[in-house]
């Protein structure tokens, strides 16, 4: 008897099977690749009916939107537009309401404006949001006043709080995460009515991703349903790893993390994997290195990847390779930093005849003292007044601006043009 699984097909709301023997990828081909950064569920049963769940749910998002967003991700490939990707570091469950929404929403429509207007192009505004549940760490457990419990991965997974009970993982979190994901991207669209907000997350979490796998009979291919846009980080992009295998199988656009670390052989196979037909707005390479190092790196990979002629975009992080601790050992970012490495990335895409398609930043729209400078001048000392997330410092609505700002005064001096 032929093993066989079940997989939606979009096409008529209703099941449709597969015989995975007749194909070379299905959503659970990275149960067998050694995964990293994911939790264990003490509650076996239980993680099993919530992943039988999450089978049986509708998606969030839709095929036809996925390839809408790659086919934008190819213009700014060219420099005929921009990606923005912005938002929450660390998705919260409490801040998945009407309000709160409406609050995040209005400020990248903001900022996204802004970008517009200076560029004098399309700008495509990309959400961490409606899915940036799960976070990676460097330590599976924290240690505070001599206790020392599991480490917070997430609401997807436990909680911040830091109590055993909270830092449990807990399976019914993965309902949880999807229906709150469902609410505010469908919040996100009543409030952006002039446009539509595309979504993004890391897929982290291998068995939540793997559920919202979906099968298009029409086309013969697999999407996430959970986001339009999906990256993979610096901590589980390794060639023969589980997320890895994961996302070589799915249609969305891909975004690649990495810093310095990798070999340029590594991030070559990597692309030869994810997009082995070469399909334009695939892929998004998206250099995280610190502003004291994307020069001296930078241009090597750009020249590597123009020598095998794939087809990339390029999209600059200046928030993760530049963030550091204070003595008190509070996690911030330097604003002049954040800056400086945007400002270098694009410098540095001119110099090698490249363009610079989009930028990231971690955002909040509330005056939050989570990194260090800017206008406001915030300081260490004002850390304390307003430290509000739940994993990295992000920028508050004034840092942001002034950001958006001073990258397009940057381009507007070193080029008579805009983006060609």
């Amino acid at each position: 008897m032929l093993l066989q699984k079940e997989y939606t097909n979009t096409n008529h709301c209703r099941k449709f099977r597969i015989d995975p023997k007749t194909l070379s990828w299905t959503p659970d081909s990275w149960r067998f690749y050694p995964a990293l950064q994911q939790p264990s569920f003490q509650d076996v049963k239980l993680l099993q009916k919530c992943l039988k769940k999450l089978k049986e749910a509708s998606e969030i998002v839709s095929l036809s939107k996925i390839e809408e967003l790659k086919n934008k991700i190819a213009s700014a490939e060219k420099g005929k537009s921009f990606l923005f990707q912005a938002g929450d570091c660390a998705e919260l469950f409490k801040d998945c309401t009407f309000d709160k929404v409406k609050l995040k929403i209005l400020e990248l429509t903001k900022q996204k404006e802004i970008l517009q207007l200076g560029l004098n192009r399309e700008i495509t505004l990309i959400g961490r949001m409606a899915g940036q549940f799960a976070k990676p760490r460097s330590d599976s457990f924290e240690t505070k006043e001599n206790i020392t419990l599991p480490a917070y991965r997430g609401d997807i997974i436990n909680s911040n709080e830091f109590t055993y009970e909270a830092r449990r993982n807990h399976p019914i979190n993965l309902i949880k995460a999807y229906q709150k994901a469902k609410k505010v991207f469908s919040y996100a669209q009543i409030f952006n009515k002039n446009s539509y907000t595309y979504t993004s997350h890391e897929a982290l979490l291998l068995d939540y991703e793997s559920t919202l796998t979906r099968y298009d009979a029409r086309y013969n291919r697999f999407y996430n349903s959970s986001s339009h846009f999906v990256w993979v980080g610096e901590r589980t992009r390794q060639i023969q790893g589980a997320h890895i295998k994961y996302l070589s199988g799915i249609t969305n656009p891909i975004g690649i993390k990495f810093s310095e670390n990798i070999t340029m052989d590594e991030l070559l196979k990597m692309i030869e994997i994810l997009n082995p037909n070469q399909e334009n707005g695939k892929i998004v390479l998206i250099p995280r290195m610190g502003h004291q190092k994307i020069s001296t790196y930078l241009p090597k990979f750009i020249r590597s990847i123009q020598k095998e002629g794939f087809q990339v975009t390029w999209m600059s992080d200046p928030m993760h390779g530049n963030t550091e601790k204070t003595i008190k050992g509070i996690k911030t970012r330097y604003f002049n930093k954040i800056l400086d490495e945007l400002v270098l990335s694009l410098h540095i895409h001119k110099s090698e005849n490249s363009y610079l398609g989009g930028m990231h930043l971690e955002t909040s729209p509330d005056n939050v003292t989570e990194c260090i400078g800017g206008f406001q001048d915030i300081t260490e000392n004002d850390l304390h007044l307003n430290y509000q997330t739940a994993c990295d410092p992000r920028l508050n609505s004034s840092q942001t601006t002034e950001i958006i700002s001073q990258f397009i005064k940057e381009y507007m001096r070193i080029s008579n043009e805009k983006f060609k």
